[in-house]
């Protein structure tokens, strides 16, 4: 009787082990999956409202910025000149904000929204460009 229940006692423990990792791999992988579905649909969301407030930057100042074009994971602004495109990057940087200056496109300038998400400087960002904008003007 003692060895009975002494086997029972280890096949319970040996059925949690066999059944734990696989039930302990998918609570991680739907935690994950939701965590990355979040993270996008945030990217998702200041992506819109960065093509928008860049949208409106070009409605205010049409002979300095071409056209403003987006996806979910950046958003790129077309200046006439290579060198206010070049000369935005550079008030971006000194900023701190990460900006890329096209070398494939001279006259684009490109925000990635991963890096402003985890900077939390979008909204900075456009402070930066309106700023220079006006002081171009």
């Amino acid at each position: 009787m003692i060895v009975a229940i002494y086997w029972l006692k280890n096949l319970f423990w040996g059925l949690r082990l066999l059944l734990f990792p696989p039930l302990l791999l998918f609570t991680i992988d739907i935690y994950f999956l939701n965590r990355h579905e979040g993270i996008l649909m945030e990217a998702k969301r200041v992506s819109d409202w960065l093509w928008e407030t860049l949208t409106q930057l070009q409605t205010r100042y049409p002979t300095i910025i071409r056209q403003v074009e987006g996806t979910d994971l950046s958003v790129d602004i077309v200046f006439y000149i290579e060198d206010l495109a070049m000369e935005c990057v550079q008030a971006l940087l000194d900023a701190g904000i990460t900006a890329i200056h096209r070398l494939d496109r001279p006259r684009v300038i490109s925000l990635q929204i991963p890096s402003l998400e985890v900077q939390d400087k979008a909204e900075e960002a456009v402070k930066v460009i309106e700023a220079y904008l006006k002081a171009t003007t």
